[in-house]
């Protein structure tokens, strides 16, 4: 960093944020840093694309603070990327889920960061050790496009100073093609049982099916679920990647107007390449709802799934 910044002796921190300069910018490149002093100790961090990062809550686990030699204090950062923000940071016990101390709060300039020494002394923890503590990090911009940030926090004993660095990650992070719980054609909160919204799927004959892509990373959990009200004249189930209508139906069937299955590992299904699988939803045999059926869809997996999209309907039932 000497031989690109005049830096003066001492300690310095802050963001250092790659960009490729070709003219189309798509080249492909892995970052990886490594700061340390004469005996070899210090700080290993790896480069995260961009993209990774939002405004969505995100925590920073495992941090912990002791007393008796050798300490351990934990530092905690927060950068702004191409935006301002306004953010939060909260400490909670990782058992009780109890927050500890008070809420620690202040706004950046685009590409500013901030580090806090010891973050249970800046949020005002009660005096004593701790461990398991969990660093939640949010913002509170009034906007809700939620710009995004970076948090993380690093946890260094007082014999080598060494440490290591813990990304905040999120759960949800505005990422519609890896969303960890989807729902269309809903209203209010996504789960199995959101109600329907003010224009909800419909299937049009009793005599076809409707056909939508969803990308599943597989190896993984699924559930998926035909949201009411007329989820009892429905039927759903799933197909692997590949040609409409022709590939292995996985889970569902017949009357069943949900599924929960497992994937299999990486290399059972479509030479383990992510791809689209293919929820059908066709009337049950025998029903009475008069077409067209209003219905929804809720979907669920720990990899995240992508927001469903009609891909076909008219197929004739013939494989239910």
């Amino acid at each position: 960093m000497n031989a690109q910044c005049t830096l003066a002796a001492g300690s310095h921190f802050g963001l250092l944020i790659l960009e490729d300069t070709a003219a189309e910018k798509t080249n492909l490149f892995t970052a990886y840093s490594r700061t340390q002093n004469f005996a070899a100790s210090g700080f290993s961090i790896e480069g995260f694309p961009i993209g990774s990062f939002s405004g969505q809550i995100a925590s920073a686990v495992g941090l912990k603070r002791t007393a008796a030699a050798p300490t351990f204090p934990t530092n905690c950062f927060i950068a702004a990327l191409a935006e301002a923000v306004d953010y939060q940071i909260r400490l909670f016990d990782g058992t009780t889920n109890i927050q500890i101390g008070s809420d620690v709060t202040g706004s950046l300039q685009p590409f500013q960061i901030v580090r806090y020494l010891d973050i249970f002394s800046t949020a005002g923890a009660p005096a004593g050790d701790y461990q398991n503590v969990r660093a939640e990090f949010n913002d509170t911009n009034a906007d809700p496009a939620e710009p995004a940030w970076v948090g993380f926090c690093t946890v260094q004993d007082s014999v080598s100073f060494g440490a290591d660095f813990r990304i905040a990650k999120s759960v949800q992070a505005q990422d519609l093609s890896q969303a960890r719980v989807m729902c269309t054609a809903s209203t209010g909160t996504c789960s199995p049982t959101a109600a329907l919204n003010a224009t909800p799927w419909t299937l049009p004959s009793v005599l076809f099916k409707d056909i939508f892509g969803i990308i599943l990373r597989h190896p993984d959990y699924v559930r998926c679920d035909i949201l009411d009200p007329n989820a009892g004249d429905l039927e759903m189930q799933i197909r692997e990647p590949g040609a409409i209508n022709a590939t292995t139906i996985r889970a569902g069937g017949n009357n069943q107007s949900s599924f929960y299955f497992y994937t299999g590992p990486r290399n059972a299904v479509n030479n383990g390449t992510t791809n689209n699988w293919f929820i059908e939803i066709s009337a049950r045999e025998g029903t009475l709802a008069v077409p067209p059926i209003a219905y929804g869809l809720y979907c669920a997996s720990g990899n995240g799934v992508s927001q469903t999209r009609r891909t076909s309907s008219g197929f004739y039932v013939d494989d239910f």
